[in-house]
């Protein structure tokens, strides 16, 4: 009797252990099922995850760089609406409309049914997280080097299912930029380093410093950024700095003043820049400002404006 009742739990036993050996089996092989097709995961710049599941086909974009990068990439079929500072290219700008940059329509927005808004990083991160909570994906880029500008620019064809377009863009950017680089290498090394004061702002007096992709721009065509030790990338300027630092070449990227208003600015008449009559006001400001694919173009603007006698002409494409 006892060893019919050892026989048993032996018995007993054994069914358990094969129970369990299912069980974990079975477990190992549906922790190996897909949780399914995800499209793109991407931590973006306010370093928030993103996640599509799939393609995205209804785009609304809070960024014009943004916007710009995805018509020159040809998917403007993609965009569903934009707001009110993406106006370029025409195709662009006649799409429909969800407020302006700094003040995003939220309703609007919601009515678009977007699968994917692209934002920008920090002056719209509040906006972007209020978005967020609906479900909706959010990507924010922000920009900070060209490096970046063009790392964006290759995620921007990931997302469009561009990508090889992409990298012809970034490819075309890159062989502007060596076109500087030679041009520069031409130059007297008495002439090539002028100093620069960048203007984007009249009030407040605002500048570009080391962090952003302009400064990068600056020291690329061979200026001195003047206001490069400021604290923010995008930073406000004392006039007396301006004064004290003496720039060669004022470019000014915004249009709210005139040569004659900077010229009779206090204490600026001594500034060499004045003296000289080297104040810029005739560049497009989006090529300069923007993190698009128009950067290198911007750049090459800049390197003719503080290198006369020296210019890269590229009314016939590349030189």
């Amino acid at each position: 009797m006892l060893r019919d009742l050892f026989r048993h739990r032996i018995f007993c036993l054994t069914i358990i252990l094969l129970t369990l050996v299912l069980i974990i089996s079975c477990s190992r092989e549906r922790s190996k099922e897909p949780e399914g097709e995800i499209f793109l995961k991407i931590t973006d710049d306010l370093n928030c995850e993103v996640v599509l599941k799939r393609p995205p086909q209804r785009i609304i974009c809070l960024s014009p760089e943004a916007a710009e990068t995805i018509a020159e990439l040809g998917r403007v079929d993609l965009l569903s609406a934009v707001v009110t500072e993406c106006d370029y290219p025409e195709d662009v700008s006649s799409l429909p409309k969800v407020g302006s940059f700094s003040n995003p329509a939220y309703e609007k927005i919601l009515s678009f049914e977007p699968d994917l808004v692209i934002a920008t990083g920090l002056e719209q991160e509040d906006f972007t997280r209020t978005i967020r909570n609906t479900g909706i994906p959010v990507m924010a880029i922000y920009s900070r080097t060209i490096e970046d500008v063009e790392n964006a620019i290759m995620l921007i064809g990931r997302i469009t299912q561009s990508e090889e377009k992409a990298r012809d863009i970034v490819a075309g950017m890159e062989e502007k930029f060596t076109i500087i680089e030679e041009a520069l290498s031409d130059i007297p090394r008495n002439e090539k380093n002028p100093r620069v004061y960048v203007e984007i702002s009249p009030d407040p007096l605002m500048t570009v410093a080391e962090g952003s992709f302009v400064h990068e721009v600056i020291e690329l065509t061979g200026g001195v950024n003047i206001g490069y030790d400021l604290p923010r990338e995008y930073s406000r300027i004392d006039p007396e700095l301006v004064i004290a630092r003496d720039p060669d070449y004022i470019i000014v990227l915004h249009s709210a003043s005139t040569v004659d208003e900077i010229v009779n600015r206090t204490g600026w008449e001594v500034i060499e820049a004045v003296r000289e009559g080297n104040i810029i006001t005739n560049l497009n400001p989006d090529l300069l400002l923007r993190a698009s694919p128009r950067l290198a173009d911007g750049a090459i603007e800049l390197f003719n404006a503080i290198h006369p006698g020296y210019e890269i002409d590229m009314s016939n494409g590349m030189p």
